[in-house]
């Protein structure tokens, strides 16, 4: 299983999230959840994240994002891209993206999670 870890705009150092925290929540489910249907590998991605987001600061809203992106064994070319766009105080608000990757069926998720500051 593959990771990476891409913070925008070098602020996560006054996020509420713990990256390293994040990552090992995902990289858990990914490894119980890798066997199953999509939907249900995202559902759980989803939940275990937000549970964890939920017990840590009740100050921020937050929103994940998950797109995936499965490529067989002939297909060796993808490409997908994603641009997002907010107004927001780059003082308290951010995001933070993630990429996993599925070894068992090679489908990559491309993980967002955004902290907004109520």
């Amino acid at each position: 299983m593959t990771i990476n870890v891409e913070v925008q705009n070098g602020k996560v150092e006054q996020s509420p999230l713990d990256t390293k925290e994040i990552l090992s929540i995902l990289n858990e489910t990914l490894d119980k959840t890798k066997n199953e249907q999509e939907e249900i590998i995202k559902k759980e991605l989803k939940t275990a994240v937000l549970t964890k987001l939920n017990s840590n600061s009740s100050q921020y809203k937050y929103i994940i994002s998950i797109t995936s992106l499965t490529t067989n064994g002939n297909s060796t070319d993808a490409k997908i891209t994603n641009d997002i766009g907010a107004l927001w105080s780059p003082k308290k608000d951010g995001l933070v993206n993630f990429q996993l990757l599925n070894s068992v069926t090679n489908t990559q998720y491309l993980i967002t999670i955004f902290f907004i500051f109520k």
